[in-house]
């Protein structure tokens, strides 16, 4: 499994990917702490979307060992990147009734223990990076904050003009450049699966710290490069590199200092299920690697019900346990 991808056949001669290239920004520099000394760390191609033919890299920082994307993708190619048919934007038609079911199940234990840590019951909700609005109405059926006061950030169009007619106040921006939401103004705010797709996590964790009353409670959840699947599948396959859409990678050291560094303490550090990483790691290893191309079919996560299942369970045990699973969730307070 960790054998080095053979680049003298790129997957995209091979298995129909676009071969379009989209343009790049090289970056050079760590994002977090601006030091230039940047170590390979691993490659390779889309292999979930096949949006774009080139090969993308991502570096480690040898001075406080954040990992990003470098070159990553220009800001102008973040249409072709994210098409219309992202798994994030058509989910609830891909998964089958039992997945959906899981995952609301999955979900609403997540967010049950994210609410212990507040001091009071919220008044106000912020998910960043909303989706279809599941968590704006778990929020507002658990608690029972008006709409009025569940806000929302998401880069697909269509899904806020929706959530807006729904009433809730969804804004079709990104973390950088919103203006709509005052300050101090958050009590609590979710960032499920995003912190590792935006272009300057520092300047994010600000803009949010900046949001959030005093008091108030952030909870990021994303990949974790110190799990099993990661060690395994390092080289390329990792599920959780998610090229190219992924731009940085955390664990549990850097995404707390990146908190500590805002004025946002952590409180709570724990691991939640990877079952979409570990399956798209084995779906791209017998795609890609042994060309078994219906085998992996079976490991794709809108697909595979079996393994979605079976995965889902070993990482539930195996969180259980003490163990680091490949999704960190981690609960921080604004001081």
């Amino acid at each position: 499994m960790n054998r080095p991808v053979d680049h003298t056949s790129p997957p995209q001669e091979i298995e129909g990917f676009d071969t379009h290239a989209v343009s790049e920004n090289i970056i050079g520099a760590c994002i977090l702490c601006g030091g230039t000394d940047l170590e390979p760390f691993a490659s390779g191609y889309d292999y979930e979307i096949q949006t774009c033919a080139n090969e993308w890299k991502f570096k480690k920082c040898t001075n406080c060992e954040h990992v990003q994307l470098d070159p990553r993708p220009a800001t102008s190619e973040l249409s072709v990147i994210y098409p219309s048919h992202y798994y994030s934007y058509t989910m609830t038609e891909k998964l089958s009734s039992i997945a959906l079911r899981g995952k609301d199940l999955l979900d609403r234990l997540k967010m049950r223990s994210i609410l212990r840590y507040l001091r009071s019951p919220p008044i106000t909700y912020l998910d960043i990076g909303c989706g279809d609005g599941r968590y704006l109405r778990s929020i507002e059926s658990s608690i029972g904050i008006p709409r009025s006061n569940i806000y929302g950030l998401e880069l697909n169009k269509q899904t806020v003009d929706k959530l807006r007619r729904e009433g809730f106040e969804v804004f079709y921006e990104r973390v950088e450049t919103c203006d709509d939401i005052q300050a101090g103004s958050i009590s609590l705010a979710t960032m499920f699966h995003v912190i590792e797709h935006v272009e300057d996590p520092v300047a994010v964790i600000a803009k949010i710290s900046d949001w959030l009353v005093p008091g108030g409670i952030l909870a990021i959840e994303t990949p974790n490069i110190h799990s099993l699947d990661a060690r395994l599948f390092k080289k390329t396959y990792w599920g959780g590199y998610h090229f190219p859409r992924h731009w940085h990678l955390f664990h549990e050291k850097t995404l707390s200092e990146l908190l500590q560094n805002q004025g946002i303490e952590p409180i709570h550090v724990s691991y939640q299920t990877g079952h979409s990483f570990w399956m798209y790691s084995f779906h791209h290893l017998v795609r890609y690697r042994l060309k078994w191309i219906r085998l992996s079919q079976l490991f794709d996560p809108m697909k595979g019900l079996l393994f979605l299942i079976v995965f889902t369970g070993f990482d539930k045990v195996r969180a259980a346990l003490g163990m680091k699973t490949s999704s960190i969730l981690i609960v921080g307070r604004k001081v």
